[in-house]
């Protein structure tokens, strides 16, 4: 998962690591697009491989290491849609 904060983005990997950089998601997202992740929130990015669930009701997307993105009301049907390509 790739959460932004302006122009920086907080990196997270495997094993419980992160790394900050100055970069911001608009730049990872265009980085990104032909692999299996996904913009859902003007904040979060999130690889699709370590999707466990979505939760509709409260609009968030769970991963692995315990990791939370939230689902923008504007992104929620390109979430779906790209959930169902990829299914």
């Amino acid at each position: 998962m790739i959460q932004g904060d302006i122009n920086y983005s907080l990196i997270y990997l495997k094993g419980g690591r992160k790394t900050l950089v100055p970069r911001t998601l608009k730049l990872f997202e265009s980085l990104l697009e032909n692999y299996n992740f996904l913009r859902t929130h003007r904040g979060f990015i999130i690889n699709c491989d370590h999707l466990l669930r979505i939760d509709r009701l409260h609009e968030e997307a769970f991963l692995t290491n315990n990791l939370q993105a939230s689902i923008s009301r504007r992104r929620r049907a390109e979430v779906s849609k790209r959930l169902q390509l990829i299914a």
